[in-house]
């Protein structure tokens, strides 16, 4: 049976059924009603001549030139509204790695590594494209954050890479960094690897050990 295996036991942070008194709302369900709930705002703002919503919650350095700097936390929470692909790779993620870890650091807790996350990736991104006219928005930041403490927290727990090989956690993630730098590097697709590097570096590993004392 696949559950008898030690990729499908709930070893990191308790995912199986038969885990108990889990709150009806966590804040990782929060996120992502949140997010969802915002994507399909700017969907129905979304216009031909107009990018509604959109336009207020992406991040660009014209706009932070204009002082708009609330772009650096919202873009966090927005998504390409021409893609339900983006928010649901994102959403599936932050499932999946959210979970143990906001059980690890507790709610608020979990907050502030995804913000904080999710802002630094901003930033590193910002940084590699000075003065770019480009905008970006998304929750690959936070969420590459999100599995960065995974795998500082359950560093030797097992999951399936690509659901179907099973390996460490910590070596799921460097695997991630790799391919993150390598598209990077290859410029492949229109998406900000720098953002998920970012999120990655952006001081999960060093904050997990302050914030789950």
């Amino acid at each position: 049976m696949l559950g008898d295996r030690d990729y499908m036991r709930p070893a990191w942070g308790g995912m199986g059924p038969g885990r108990q008194g889990r709150s009806p709302m966590s804040g990782m369900a929060k996120l992502v009603i949140l997010c969802t709930t915002i994507w399909l705002l700017q969907v129905f703002s979304f216009t031909h001549n107009s990018q509604g919503l959109t336009g207020l919650l992406e991040v660009s350095w014209p706009a932070l030139q204009h002082w708009q700097l609330w772009r650096l936390l919202t873009n966090t929470l927005a998504h390409d509204p021409n893609s339900f692909m983006h928010l649901a790779f994102n959403m599936f993620a932050l499932y999946m790695f959210g979970r143990p870890v906001e059980e690890a650091l507790g709610r608020s807790r979990f907050y502030t590594l995804f913000a904080v996350s999710g802002i630094f990736g901003t930033l590193f991104w910002l940084g590699l494209n000075f003065g770019s006219a480009s905008s970006l928005l998304g929750a690959s930041g936070a969420v590459f954050g999100v599995m960065a403490a995974a795998a500082v927290i359950y560093p030797n727990s097992m999951v399936l890479a690509f659901f179907f090989f099973p390996v460490r956690m910590r070596t799921f993630v460097l695997i991630c960094a790799g391919i993150e730098l390598w598209s990077e590097f290859q410029r492949v697709g229109n998406i900000a690897h720098l953002a998920h590097l970012g999120g990655l570096l952006g001081g999960p590993q060093q904050q997990v050990d302050r914030l789950a004392d």
